[in-house]
């Protein structure tokens, strides 16, 4: 699937679930997009996200990878240590 496609499907994902697909989850998603290998800090993604969209701040990427978690676009997975890395959910 084309990655325009992918982010086509999950923003009406997102829109269905009630929550505005905004600028700042449609770069967190091509994040992952674009690092299909995943397993993605949630530091490592706002480091991401700061080069495409240099006003994002870390508080709103925890907020974006917690929302996603919640409605199954990405998955959390939680190591030793406190630290947490997060993935793309597989296509349904």
């Amino acid at each position: 699937m084309m990655l325009q496609d992918r982010m086509n499907e999950i923003s009406q994902v997102v829109i269905k679930k009630g929550y505005k697909m905004t600028v700042q989850r449609k770069i967190t998603v091509q994040i992952f997009l674009e690092h299909p290998n995943g397993h993605l800090s949630s530091k490592e993604v706002y480091f991401l996200a700061k080069v495409k969209y240099p006003d994002v701040g870390i508080a709103t990427i925890y907020r974006n990878l917690d929302l996603l978690t919640k409605i199954h676009i990405i998955e959390k997975t939680n190591f030793g240590n406190r630290l947490s890395f997060f993935d793309l959910c597989n296509e349904k």
